[in-house]
């Protein structure tokens, strides 16, 4: 208010406000950025971003359209490109977004890494699992060439995954056991850690878990609250897997409170589901469903919940 005409001032404030999650405070501000400075591609990227959180995607297109009007070489800069190519497939522009994500492949490895995995990605949202297996590989194999340990462990694990969607148990614990020794060599982190943890007890392997489990209760950080939660999550599948839902469901709840994250909650509906409480289980997968959740490890969980969520409503 002070200085109304101070377009660096209204950038800075609409970042904040960003990252607080206040989206529409957020919008106004960069909106006013653009009015001493309409050529800053950045502050098209940010308003882009705050319309994807708030569901906003055609609006969200169009600032991710203006910027790269101003910045062409931001089409493919790796998070740019796959941010926008998963708003198109919100938008149901799926031959367009394949178009955007096949832009990486003609760059250096690193973007050539990333359309593999946005390729793989959105071959898992179509159900198209063989192509999305070629892409994860090739994605891991570019990876270990670049010496990236932790996006190779990531694609290992949506390789995992995928294998597993195809019925291949050996491919998929082969994957996860190479993570395992991975992560166990060289500590990436609880998230991470988290991730094959999941994979393992969805596997079926409880040793495979309970040895991420060791791994995150060695290497906790008291102060940092991701950690327990972390150690909770890995706790409620090891119980899910052995005593049951209702001994679960405790670890499980406290996992989700400290992340808020849609991976969580799926975890609480299929414990819910288990155990008979049926109209719980709707509560969490209508949750995982109206978070959207594209590109990244929550697609799987987003992609199950349709399917679990429909299994429930046979019962009614």
């Amino acid at each position: 208010e002070n200085y109304p005409d101070d377009s660096f001032g209204w950038f800075q404030m609409g970042y904040q406000y960003m990252r607080l999650s206040q989206c529409d405070e957020s919008v106004a501000a960069f909106m006013r950025s653009l009015e001493f400075h309409p050529n800053d591609a950045g502050a098209h990227v940010n308003i882009a971003t705050c319309h994807s959180k708030t569901g906003q995607f055609a609006e969200a297109l169009n600032h991710y359209e203006a910027a790269f009007a101003l910045r062409p070489d931001w089409r493919t800069s790796s998070n740019l490109n796959r941010e926008y190519g998963f708003t198109l497939i919100r938008l149901n522009q799926i031959v367009e977004a394949d178009a955007a994500f096949r832009l990486m492949l003609d760059g250096d490895d690193a973007q050539r890494a990333a359309g593999c995995r946005s390729l793989g990605l959105l071959s898992m949202y179509q159900g198209r699992y063989r192509d999305a297996v070629e892409w994860f590989e090739e994605a891991v194999r570019v990876q270990m060439s670049l010496g990236y340990r932790v996006s190779e462990a990531r694609d290992r694990m949506y390789l995992a995954s995928t294998y597993a969607r195809r019925g291949n148990d050996r491919e998929e614990l082969e994957q996860l056991t190479r993570v395992r020794e991975m992560f166990e060599g060289d500590y990436p982190g609880s998230i991470w850690v988290t991730h094959a943890g999941v994979g393992f007890a969805r596997a079926g392997d409880l040793e495979g878990l309970q040895s991420m489990l060791a791994l995150l209760e060695e290497n906790e950080n008291p102060d940092i609250r991701g950690d327990r939660g972390a150690i909770q999550r890995l706790l409620g599948d090891l119980l899910l897997a052995g005593s049951g839902p209702e001994t679960a469901l405790e670890s499980l709840e406290m996992a989700y409170t400290i992340s808020r994250s849609s991976i969580d909650a799926f975890a609480i509906a299929r414990a819910y589901h288990e155990a008979g409480e049926l109209e719980e289980a709707r509560s969490h997968y209508n949750e995982v469903i109206a978070e959207n959740a594209l590109g990244w490890e929550a697609l799987e969980p987003w992609l199950e919940a349709h399917y679990w969520m429909g299994l429930s409503l046979i019962h009614i």
